[in-house]
């Protein structure tokens, strides 16, 4: 047992205070960071590259859902 705990959240350990730049990548393409971390930055072709990966019949499959799907049902099919 401890008498003090310290802990940080992922914008404490990314932000200012310990780094000036940040780089990284979420695989998520959108704006919704902390202020303190600045804007996204994309490189050219990135959106026409995640297309390409999700349209790509060797990465995904389409399987056909029954009228009336369900969020469980669709759980169920992929577990």
């Amino acid at each position: 047992h401890a008498d003090a705990k310290l802990s940080a959240s992922g914008q404490d350990l990314g932000g200012e205070i310990l780094c000036g730049a940040r780089l990284g990548y979420s695989g998520t393409p959108n704006d919704l960071l902390p202020r303190g971390l600045g804007s996204c930055r994309y490189a050219p072709g990135d959106d026409a590259r995640m297309l390409l990966t999700l349209s790509d019949q060797a990465v995904v499959e389409v399987h056909p859902t029954r009228e009336g799907w369900t969020a469980r049902s669709l759980l169920e099919l992929v577990a």
